[in-house]
């Protein structure tokens, strides 16, 4: 597998973990660019993931091959959108129901959907969890006007691939995620998580 450089936007906690994972499985990581939303500061020397890395500059951004855009849901339209994408790139998000098409990011060569199911609320915790791990993956590569040739079937199918192929160096467990069914994929992930510990404790309870 080609090399990847890889590049954050929001060095939050799912950053910190993903980074920090890829890192030791032997990825390449450039560094990150903070939350342009964000006023909390921020330390990469106190980062699991971030630890010996700078803050990247535009030009530097720019060299990444994949960049992830790892802020809050109602964030990633508008934190994108300041991008200045470039035709190599592919653009990234973690969440589980947002929509690739709410990457604004028409100018890379493909939007990816990489939502790891597992709580991120403490890095460290996180990072000893994620091996075994299921992972739900959805690749959109962009195309001009509305033909879905072979030629982008075939550069789909090789993402496909590659993208699984991180997964599986990270120990996660791919799922495919079908385009427009991230809200039904998260709903379903939901019941089988939180609403199932809800249901047991309650069985407990009773």
């Amino acid at each position: 597998m080609k090399a990847i450089q890889h590049a954050f936007i929001g060095p939050g906690r799912v950053a910190n973990t993903l980074s920090a994972a890829l890192r030791h499985n032997g990825h390449k990581v450039l560094g990150y660019v903070a939350n342009p939303e964000s006023s909390k500061a921020f330390n990469a020397q106190d980062s699991l993931g971030f630890k010996g890395l700078c803050a990247l500059s535009s030009h530097e951004l720019s060299l990444a091959d994949w960049v992830w855009v790892t802020v809050a849901d109602d964030a990633i339209a508008r934190v994108s959108q300041q991008i200045a994408w470039q035709p190599h790139q592919v653009a990234l998000h973690c969440s589980g129901a947002t929509e690739l098409s709410q990457l604004n990011a028409q100018n890379c060569a493909a939007a990816v959907g990489f939502h790891p199911l597992q709580i991120f609320s403490q890095p460290d915790v996180a990072l000893q969890h994620l091996p075994g791990s299921s992972v739900g993956i959805e690749v959109q590569v962009r195309t001009q006007g509305t033909a879905q040739t072979q030629a982008n079937l075939d550069v789909a199918a090789a993402l496909q691939q590659q993208v699984t192929e991180v997964a599986n160096s990270l120990q996660l467990k791919p799922l495919s995620i079908a385009p427009g069914q991230r809200a039904l994929y998260h709903a379903g992930a939901g019941y089988a998580a939180s609403a199932l510990v809800s249901m047991l404790a309650e069985a407990s309870a009773l």
